[in-house]
C-alpha cells in the first residue's frame, strides 16, 4: 500500500502514475481499484521484460519488490531513473534513490549496496503514510489525555494475522466495559459463526470493515492496539499511545524502535499469552495517564506523517535531472504556529538522549512553556526554513543570562540532518542575536558524545571553554569584544 500512497501523492502533484502489482493483490486489498490510480496486474513481478518497460515510457520507475535482482533494476534504469524501497541493508541495488524508513538506519549503511552518487533517505520521517493522517495530526496532538480509557482501537491489518483482532477486542470489552472498542478489519477477514455471535453480543464493540475513515477512527482513540508494522507510523503521526505486537520477523526492528523511544508498550516477541499480555499492558496504561501523555509525545516525535510529500519532492527533482542548486535558507522569528514542530523536534529521541533533560516533554508542558517563551524579552527563537524543502526544518534558541552573555541551542529536524544546513543556520542566527542584543559573547553546551554538533559549533567560530560534567562548553565572542 505504500506504493499506492506514493502514487496518489504524485498524481495530486499533477503526474500520471501506473501501479504494477501482482494479480493476487485484490484478494487482500479489494478496493485497490477504487483509489483513482491506473493499475496493471501481472502474474509475475520478480522479473520485468525490457520490452514492457520500454512501452511504459516512464520518467521514473519506483521498485518495491524484494525479489527483484539488481540486474532487473539495471535493465529498468536504462530507460529511466530508479527509486528503490528496502527495509534492511544487504541487497545490491542499481538505483538513483533508495528509501528505508526504518528508525536508526543511516545512509552510510547502504553505501556498499548502491551506485556511487545515489541518494539514500532513511528513517520514519520518510514513512509513506496517507496524507489524511498528517491532516489530523494538529488536532490529535492537542487532545486531552483522559484519566480513564474511553475509546480503544484494535487493528492488526487487512489479514488479521492469528485472529488477534477479535480475541483482543473481546478481552478489552470485558476488561473495560465502559469503553468503546473499535475493531478494525479488512473485508478479506472471515470470522466463524461462533466469533460473529460472540462479537455481536458485546454492545461496546464497534466493528469497522475496510473503513475509509480509518484516520478519524484512530484519532479519536485514547489507546490503540495493533501490529508493529507500518501502521505503527500512522499511530505515531497521530500522537496515539499504543500497545504494539510484532507479528512477523520484519516487524521486530520497528518494535524495537517503538520500545527504545518509549513510543509504545511493546509485547515481547516470545510472549506465549499475547492476548493476556496486551490486556495487562493496556490496564497498566489506563492507570497511568501521565505515562500515556509522555508516550504520545515520544510517538509524535518519531513520525510526523509527511514522508510521502518529502519523497515525492525528491522524485520530482530526479525526474528533472537532479536537485540543482539549493534554494535560499530563511531564518525568521518563531510564531505560535511553529509550536508543534518545535515540540516534535524537542522530543526526538536523539535530541533527548544528548540533552541535559532527557525526559519527554508533554504537549501541555510544552505549550505553556512556548507561549511564555514568545513573550520573554530575554529569549529569542528563530525558525529555519528552506524553499526547496517546502517546510521548516530547525529551531535556534538564545537565552540572555546577563548583560554580556547569551546561551544558544540549535535543533534540526531529523530529516534535515547531514545535509550541510546547520552551519549556515547557526552562523546566521548568531549574527541576528548579536544584532538584537548588545551582548559580548554567545556560549553553548554540547554533550561530549555529540561529535557532529561540536564540529558544527567549532566550524562556526566557537572556541572550547572547558568541560561541564557530561558537556563541553564553547564560546563565540562578538567581533571586537575584549571582555
Amino acid at each position: 500500500m505504500r506504493c499506492m500512497t506514493l502514487a496518489e501523492e504524485l498524481q495530486r502533484r499533477g503526474h500520471d502514475c501506473i501501479l504494477l502489482t501482482h494479480s493476487s493483490s485484490l484478494d487482500i486489498f479489494p478496493h485497490l481499484t477504487d483509489r483513482g490510480v491506473e493499475i496493471q496486474f501481472t502474474a509475475e513481478l520478480s522479473s520485468f521484460p525490457e520490452s514492457e518497460a520500454k512501452g511504459l515510457d516512464a520518467d521514473i520507475f519506483v521498485v518495491d519488490n524484494y525479489d527483484f535482482q539488481a540486474a532487473v533494476e539495471t535493465s529498468l534504469r536504462s530507460f529511466a531513473p530508479i527509486v528503490a524501497f528496502d527495509d534492511a541493508p544487504g541487497r545490491q541495488h542499481d538505483c538513483d534513490l533508495l528509501l528505508d524508513p526504518t528508525f536508526g538506519r543511516r545512509p552510510a549503511d547502504y553505501r556498499p549496496f548502491v551506485p556511487e552518487g545515489a541518494q539514500v533517505v532513511c528513517g520514519p520521517a520518510y514513512a509513506l503514510i496517507r496524507p489524511a493522517f498528517a491532516q489530523l495530526r494538529p488536532t490529535s496532538i492537542m487532545r486531552t489525555v483522559a484519566d480513564h480509557l474511553r475509546r480503544i482501537s484494535v487493528c492488526f491489518g487487512a489479514t488479521n494475522v492469528r485472529g488477534y483482532s477479535e480475541t483482543i477486542a473481546l478481552a478489552l470489552a470485558e476488561q473495560f466495559p465502559e469503553a468503546t472498542i473499535d475493531m478494525i478489519v479488512g473485508s478479506a477477514v472471515k470470522l466463524s459463526d461462533e466469533s460473529e455471535k460472540t462479537l455481536n453480543a458485546r454492545s461496546n464493540i464497534v466493528r469497522h470493515v475496510d473503513p475509509v475513515n480509518l484516520p478519524e477512527i484512530l484519532a479519536r482513540s485514547d489507546l490503540a492496539i495493533g501490529s508493529a508494522g507500518t501502521m505503527s507510523w500512522e499511530r505515531c503521526c497521530l500522537a496515539l499511545p499504543s500497545v504494539a505486537v510484532p507479528l512477523v520477523a520484519n516487524q521486530l526492528e520497528i518494535a524495537a524502535a517503538l520500545s527504545i523511544t518509549e513510543s509504545a508498550s511493546v509485547i515481547d516477541d516470545g510472549e506465549k499469552n499475547v492476548v493476556g499480555a496486551v490486556i495487562s499492558a493496556a490496564t497498566q496504561l489506563a492507570r497511568e495517564p501521565l505515562r500515556r501523555e509522555r508516550m504520545a509525545a515520544c510517538a509524535a516525535a518519531l513520525c510526523d506523517g509527511r514522508g510521502v510529500s518529502r519523497l515525492a519532492a525528491r522524485i520530482e527533482a530526479l525526474a528533472t535531472e537532479g536537485q540543482g542548486a539549493r534554494a535560499g535558507i530563511n531564518l525568521r522569528p518563531a510564531t505560535e504556529a511553529d509550536s508543534q514542530a518545535v515540540w516534535t523536534w524537542r522530543n526526538d529521541f536523539q535530541t533527548r538522549r544528548l540533552s541535559e533533560t532527557t525526559a519527554p516533554v508533554t504537549w501541555r508542558e510544552h505549550s505553556a512553556w512556548y507561549s511564555r517563551s514568545l513573550e520573554n524579552l530575554d529569549r529569542l527563537i528563530f525558525i529555519a526554513e528552506a524553499q526547496d524543502m517546502a517546510e521548516t526544518f530547525g529551531v535556534v534558541r538564545f537565552d540572555r543570562t546577563d548583560e554580556q552573555t547569551a546561551i544558544v541551542s540549535i535543533n534540526l529536524a531529523p530529516y534535515s540532518r547531514g545535509l550541510g544546513l546547520g552551519s549556515h543556520v547557526l552562523k546566521s542566527s548568531c549574527a541576528l542575536a548579536f544584532s538584537a542584543w548588545p551582548i559580548g559573547r554567545i556560549t553553548a553546551k554540547v554533550h561530549r558524545d555529540n561529535a557532529a554538533s561540536e564540529r558544527l559549533f567549532l566550524n562556526t567560530g566557537f572556541k572550547p571553554s572547558g568541560p561541564a560534567g557530561d558537556f563541553n562548553r564553547l564560546e563565540l565572542a562578538r567581533p571586537g569584544f575584549g571582555g
